[in-house]
């Protein structure tokens, strides 16, 4: 089977609309990325996408591995008040690319990230399980935003983990499960002006 085909190992993915802040973020993190891979083979970081929504290329396509994607607010160019919601959809896009399929796991970080250290990953999720971080600022049980999470999960808020959607390590075939569910929740969202208000920065 194609999952079968895979090696082992963690392709570490980060998102970009390419503006010059985030651009200069991620320089800093492929150099570093690059520097952590080479000295701790044992961490499995094989390989490293710069997955970029922007209607055309920028500075970076031959400096940092890349793959650009058209986004659906193409004013994220110059500056739009939300371009993360771009983030899904262009994920959903590069899934289906051949490089995206190479290794096992998928770590989805932000530009803002450096690796200081040998990140102790190990062992690496098994299917059906993801391993992120906890937000202190992520809180869905928060008594002023449960009525808005009801709209969008009919079960218990507590069971919604305090994690955004980074950084997390999945494996590739239930990160392909997640992504499009993940477009669509995005989606909805986006219409939903009082979930704007009331999510923020972290809503989707």
């Amino acid at each position: 089977g194609v999952a079968s085909a895979r090696a082992p190992g963690i392709h570490v993915v980060v998102t970009s609309n390419g503006n010059r802040y985030m651009n200069w973020q991620t320089r800093v993190l492929y150099a570093n990325y690059k520097r952590t891979a080479a000295a701790a083979p044992e961490a499995l970081l094989k390989a490293f996408t710069r997955v970029l929504h922007r209607t055309s290329d920028d500075e970076l396509m031959h400096e940092v591995p890349s793959q650009r994607f058209q986004p659906l607010q193409p004013d994220c160019d110059v500056w739009c008040q939300y371009p993360v919601a771009d983030r899904s959809k262009a994920l959903l896009e590069w899934l289906d690319t051949p490089a995206s399929k190479r290794f096992e796991h998928i770590l989805v970080i932000e530009t803002d990230y450096v690796f200081i250290a040998t990140p102790n990953l190990l062992p690496l999720p098994e299917p059906g399980h993801a391993l992120s971080f906890p937000f202190g600022y992520i809180v869905p049980t928060w008594p002023s935003r449960l009525s808005i999470i009801a709209r969008y999960y009919p079960g218990d808020p507590a069971d919604i983990p305090q994690t955004g959607n980074a950084p997390v390590l999945m494996r590739f075939d239930d990160f392909a499960k997640v992504c499009p569910l993940w477009v669509e929740l995005t989606a909805r969202i986006e219409l939903d002006p009082e979930a704007k208000e009331a999510l923020g920065w972290v809503r989707e």
